[in-house]
């Protein structure tokens, strides 16, 4: 007789626990698919970033190639200007 008592109120712990670990499950579920989108995004940043990177060292070594040539130009010109300074003094 003292087991039908008892019997609803642990139908209802179990019923009750059993809902809490399902929704436990599904917000873990969720954030689980949360952080992989995350993670996903990111590596294709960190792909776009590492795409730019390479654009700009290519960038940077044809304006230094650039700076070179114009030195050499200058320092041409120099030059001519000197000569032709001479000859008209």
């Amino acid at each position: 007789m003292n087991l039908k008592r008892y019997l609803p109120v642990v139908a209802i712990m179990l019923l009750f626990s059993s809902c809490v670990a399902k929704r436990l499950l599904t917000q873990s579920q969720m954030q689980t698919a949360s952080l992989r989108e995350d993670s996903t995004q990111m590596a294709n940043k960190i792909s776009s970033l590492q795409d730019n990177i390479a654009t700009l060292q290519t960038n940077i070594a044809t304006l230094q190639g650039n700076v070179s040539t114009l030195d050499a130009k200058i320092a041409n010109l120099t030059r001519q200007n000197s000569q032709l300074g001479q000859q008209t003094a």
